[in-house]
């Protein structure tokens, strides 16, 4: 009976044994995958950033690159709106000095100075170079003019589209003035015409309007 009751307890004591050890080496377990699943997931969630800073690099450097290349643009456009200003002043003073020549009495060269006066006219009228000018600034500027057509209650000009694209340039009235070879009063009162065809309230600024397009 003794002997019997203590084979019990033996098998008892067995029992708890295995099942201390089974429980222990189930923690264990469990504490090795835990530890291995955040390993993993602390190297992915690295790997992931390395990914993420590569790319927010990568934008980065496009960006610059993207900003460089509009600002070159930029200056040349700007160089060469100032470049037609001076073309058309020079050409202005020339035609002017040659059609003061031409009343002078001298018969042998008064045919010859009536033709430089036209054909300096008709260059300064040629629409190539604002052709020119308008390629670059549709690099610079693609959706302006879509903008501009869409904020219009009426078709505009080849005038005032030439002057919202100066205006886009942030040039002064007496800049504009003298590439459109007008007066600068001229140039106000094609200002007041253009407001009046764009959707602008009454206390916006017109350049600032079109700037923001």
């Amino acid at each position: 009976m003794l002997n019997q009751k203590n084979e019990i307890n033996r098998i008892r004591q067995n029992g708890l044994l295995l099942g201390s050890v089974f429980v222990v080496l189930v923690l264990a377990g469990w504490i090795f995958y835990y530890k291995k699943k955040k390993q993993q997931e602390s190297k992915l969630y690295s790997y992931e950033q390395e990914l993420l800073k590569a790319d927010l690099e990568r934008k980065t450097a496009e960006e610059s690159a993207l900003q460089r290349e509009i600002g070159i643009k930029l200056s040349a456009l700007t160089n060469y709106s100032l470049h037609l200003a001076h073309k058309n002043k020079m050409l202005s003073d020339i035609s002017h000095t040659l059609f003061n020549l031409k009343d002078r009495n001298v018969s042998m060269i008064k045919p010859k100075l009536e033709s430089l006066v036209k054909e300096i006219d008709f260059d300064l009228a040629k629409e190539q170079e604002w052709t020119e000018f308008i390629g670059f600034f549709e690099q610079i500027h693609p959706n302006f003019f879509e903008n501009l057509k869409s904020s219009a209650s009426s078709e505009l000009s080849p005038a005032e589209l030439r002057l919202c694209m100066l205006l886009r340039l942030n040039l002064s009235s007496k800049e504009i003035a003298s590439i459109l070879r007008i007066t600068p009063d001229s140039v106000r009162i094609a200002r007041y015409r253009l407001r009046k065809k764009l959707t602008i309230n009454t206390k916006d600024d017109l350049q600032t309007f079109i700037l923001n397009l």
